[in-house]
Parts: C-alpha cells; sequence; structure tokens
C-alpha cells in the first residue's frame, strides 16, 4: 500500500521538508540578485587587474582609485556570497557589505553629477563623449543603489529571518531604518553637489 491512499497523509521527503513549511527557503529574486552582483563584482575585479598591469605602481593617485572601486567589488561579492549561506552571522555581514556597497554608489552618482556639470560648459549645445560618460555613471550609480537599498529593506524584514533560519521577531531598529537613513544621505549628496557645483 503506498503512502496517501485511504486518507492517510503522504509522508514528507526529509529535506524538503523546512521548504515544504517555508521556511529557510531563499527566494529565487535573492538567488538571481546574489548572481548579478557576483558577476558585476567579478568583472570589476578583473577590471582592476588589467588597470594595475598597465599603470605604473609609482602612481599613488592611480592606486588610490584602485583601492576605492577594490573595496567596492570585495563588498559587493562578499555581500553577495552571504546572501546565499544561512545563519545569523550571514545575515549580518549580508547587510554591513551592502550598506558599504550603497555607500560607494552615492559617491559614484555624486562624482557623475560633478562630472556632468564640470563637462556642461565646455559643450553645452554639443553631445561629447565626456557628457555621456558622466550621465551614465550617475544614472547607473542611482539604479544600482536603488537596488541595494531595496535589499536593504528586505533584509531588515520578517521574511528575511526565515530565510536566513533566524528566530522569528522584529530585526534591530537600526537595520530597520538603514534604507531611509542611505536613502537621505543618497538625496543631500546628489542636491549638494548639483548646488555647490564648480
Amino acid at each position: 500500500m503506498r503512502p496517501g491512499e485511504h486518507g492517510d497523509p503522504p509522508e514528507l521527503i526529509p529535506y524538503a521538508s523546512h521548504v515544504a513549511h517555508g521556511t529557510g527557503r531563499t527566494p529565487i529574486g535573492i538567488i538571481l540578485f546574489s548572481a548579478s552582483h557576483l558577476l558585476l563584482g567579478g568583472v570589476i575585479a578583473l577590471a582592476i587587474v588589467r588597470f594595475l598591469l598597465r599603470v605604473p605602481l609609482a602612481d599613488r593617485n592611480a592606486l588610490t582609485w584602485v583601492a576605492a572601486i577594490g573595496g567596492f567589488s570585495v563588498a559587493m561579492m562578499v555581500g553577495s556570497g552571504m546572501l546565499l549561506m544561512k545563519g545569523r552571522v550571514a545575515w549580518m555581514v549580508s547587510i554591513a557589505a551592502f550598506a558599504i556597497v550603497a555607500m560607494y554608489e552615492i559617491a559614484l552618482a555624486a562624482l557623475g553629477v560633478t562630472w556632468w556639470y564640470q563637462t556642461l560648459p565646455a559643450a553645452p549645445f554639443t553631445s561629447t563623449p565626456g557628457l555621456y560618460f558622466a550621465a551614465l555613471t550617475a544614472v547607473m550609480a542611482s539604479i544600482l543603489f536603488s537596488l541595494s537599498v531595496v535589499l536593504l529593506h528586505y533584509l531588515g524584514g520578517a521574511k528575511a529571518r526565515a530565510t536566513f533560519g533566524l528566530t522569528p521577531g522584529e530585526a534591530p531598529i537600526a537595520v530597520q531604518l538603514l534604507p531611509a537613513a542611505l536613502t537621505l544621505i543618497f538625496c543631500a549628496s546628489v542636491i549638494a553637489t548639483a548646488l555647490l557645483r564648480p
């Protein structure tokens, strides 16, 4: 006689039991987010390596940029990797890593706005590669920042606690307020950059 006949409930497959109860399951959106950011971080790291092979190590300005972008790449890959893990440590590292990533994206957006205003007076009625590059930097950084904020909002909610296998309950208030705080910093930095343009 097979399980399920004569009204007997079917047996749960052991490895699927937690998924069946809705705990510890990583949403497909988070998996895709993690995969895309792992790929982006890897591409940035590869670009840094190729850049270092062409730039003399004595150039301190270039090395400063490499260190800054390298930190962005490492934070992105570490946070993305932790999204696929379980436990409180993975949850906390994910939050910290993507908060750092968001701060880098704020800086990139402000830098793009600065470049745009610096390039605009030179050719106000003509299109130049520098103008397009500055606008693209600001727009792409803004899009990536919005994704980071959405992720941090998710990590501060109850669904993320279930995903990471944590005990039910509310996240610390600092984690819940983090997306709003970063959004305020983003808006303030972009507005200040536009008002205080050179």
